[in-house]
């Protein structure tokens, strides 16, 4: 618990080196909300940040929290996206109804594509480096995004869901963004060999996805959390995936040319 709790300060002392601006309607039906991150120097690349299933919960939001605090120190800012509060959800999970899940899904490809028509218009975006920085059901809204628009941007994705029931009825696509999946081995609740499965089954196109799959990490593997049970499924944070995630993503980053 101590170690919580001086991990919470040391955020919140981090954070304000970045600016964070107050939430923003993107016009449309329903409204989508979006939290801009700028970081000191702009115009600055940026990731579009996705939440999971649960909504913008306490632990998602301290979640985002912390990853837009680093990026910002590595000067890239972030939009952090509600998808749910436009819609007046809080939360809306896989029930095994298919047909109304892939329904949010593509609502949410929506939601993705205006955000980033928006972020086109702002002065300190730089226009040529946007991301995406989904987390479970968020990254598997922007594959969906890569492969049933004409969206092409680099994904960061966390414990994607990549269930083949997502995606089997999909062609194999032609092309794909350059990828970064973040997987934990013990994750049970979106395990890393469905996504696996789909890169092997993109073929040539799968190679822009680089898979990483954490020993021992469970779902939400980077979120300052006391262990928990969620869906029947043990669930903890994991300092050694937290800190590989991170060095994989600053090589990401790199690689795109967003930081130096």
């Amino acid at each position: 618990m101590f170690k919580l709790v001086v991990l919470a300060i040391a955020l919140a002392l981090h954070a304000a080196s970045a600016e964070a601006q107050e939430w923003t309607p993107i016009p449309g039906t329903p409204p989508v909300y979006v939290q801009p991150i700028k970081p000191a120097a702009t115009p600055a690349p940026i990731v579009i940040m996705l939440h999971g299933g649960s909504g913008l919960d306490t632990d998602q939001v301290n979640a985002f929290a912390k990853w837009s605090s680093w990026l910002s120190s590595q000067g890239v800012g972030a939009l952090i996206v509600d998808s749910y509060r436009g819609r007046n959800l809080r939360q809306f999970q896989s029930t095994g109804d298919r047909t109304a899940y892939m329904a949010m899904l593509r609502q949410r490809v929506g939601d993705l594509q205006r955000v980033v028509d928006w972020a086109r218009s702002q002065p300190w975006i730089d226009q040529q480096r946007i991301a995406t920085f989904g987390q479970s059901q968020g990254a598997i809204v922007a594959t969906l995004a890569a492969l049933e628009t004409t969206l092409r941007l680099p994904e960061i994705g966390f414990y994607n869901g990549c269930d083949a029931r997502y995606f089997d009825s999909k062609p194999v696509p032609t092309s794909y963004p350059p990828s970064l999946s973040l997987l934990g081995a013990d994750d049970k609740v979106t395990p890393a060999a469905n996504c696996e499965a789909l890169r092997a089954r993109m073929g040539t196109a799968g190679q822009a996805i680089r898979l990483i799959v954490f020993p021992g990490a469970t779902h939400t593997f980077d979120w300052y959390a006391a262990e928990r049970t969620w869906n029947g499924n043990t669930v903890r944070y994991s300092t050694s995936a937290d800190q590989g995630a991170q060095a994989a993503i600053a090589d990401f980053l790199r690689s795109r040319r967003f930081i130096r």
